[in-house]
């Protein structure tokens, strides 16, 4: 299964429209693409002039301004790269798809392509599976990061690529049942302490459960390839 894990950075957004693309750019696209659940290396990053001001509230978020777009092509002269990265893709996976789908299909329609993003491939929003996981919690990607303990440290301003790094971290462990061993919920948490309890040791006072990881070739393999992938 060949899945694309992508983020991008925008102007701004309409916050007073339901579609929040709506008079503004995407200025950064970035793309990881991953088979059968792991990295393959292949990226594409790129950043895009938006022909138009770039919000100061935004640019407080990522930290790309004018100036510093102002020699980047355009993303309309960049669509055929973007579609052929894309193509083939099984699914598009992002943390709050809903607002980059608008984004995309805001660029989709400015360029002319004659389709939306959701005609040609299935899209994972990780904010659903994330709350459906953990109803009534945070579940921004910096609280994720911080619940499955994947280091964001470098996180000093948002960014595509970066976003998507860390993303694939967060889509993995919370689709392959790791939440637990992660500071989950508690009655999760009794959950796997039920089924491994030949796993666990606790103190006489009742103060605290540990949980031993058994992590499976695949999943130990998994993990040095998204290590591998972000040294590079």
């Amino acid at each position: 299964m060949r899945q694309i894990i992508f983020d991008t950075e925008t102007t701004g957004m309409n916050k007073s429209s339901a579609d929040k693309a709506e008079g503004h750019r995407i200025i950064e696209l970035g793309c990881i693409e991953i088979i059968d659940r792991r990295p393959t290396g292949k990226t594409l990053h790129l950043y895009f002039n938006p022909e138009q001001k770039v919000d100061p509230e935004a640019v407080a978020v990522h930290g790309l301004d004018n100036k510093r777009l102002a020699k980047e092509p355009l993303i309309g002269d960049k669509w055929e790269e973007i579609e052929a990265f894309l193509d083939g893709a099984d699914d598009l996976i992002a943390h709050n798809a809903s607002f980059d789908c608008q984004f995309l299909n805001r660029e989709l329609a400015l360029a002319r392509r004659g389709y939306r993003i959701e005609d040609k491939f299935n899209i994972i929003d990780t904010l659903v599976l994330a709350r459906k996981e953990f109803p009534g919690q945070r579940v921004n990607l910096d609280a994720l990061c911080k619940r499955f303990n994947i280091d964001n440290s470098g996180r000093e301003k948002h960014g595509a690529l970066l976003d998507s790094e860390l993303l694939l971290e967060v889509y993995l462990k919370l689709t392959s049942r790791q939440s637990a061993l992660f500071g989950a919920p508690q009655e999760t948490r009794a959950q796997h302490k039920k089924s491994t309890s030949h796993n666990t040791a606790q103190p006489a006072n009742g103060a605290f459960t540990w949980l031993a990881a058994q992590a499976s070739e695949e999943e130990i393999s998994a993990h040095q390839a998204i290590i591998d992938s972000l040294r590079r």
